[in-house]
């Protein structure tokens, strides 16, 4: 239950925020933008999460465009 919220909250995130900020940066920067933030995102979790938890997914990308978001 809690993954599938997690991933419904996601591609709403995505849809709706996600247009906003292509349009200011362009396609390939916001594409860039999205895979750079996911990365540091999932290594930041690595280094600072002492669990033997997977940090994979969508979330670091999603911080990132919302921080682009505000940056902008």
């Amino acid at each position: 239950m809690e993954v599938t919220a997690k991933l419904n909250d996601q591609v709403v995130f995505s849809a709706d925020w996600g247009p906003a900020v292509s349009k200011r940066v362009g396609i390939w920067r916001f594409i860039l933008l999205y895979t750079l933030a996911g990365i540091v995102g999932n290594l930041a979790h690595y280094f600072f999460i002492s669990d033997d938890v997977v940090g994979a997914g969508a979330s670091g990308s999603i911080a990132g465009v919302l921080a682009s978001l505000f940056a902008l």
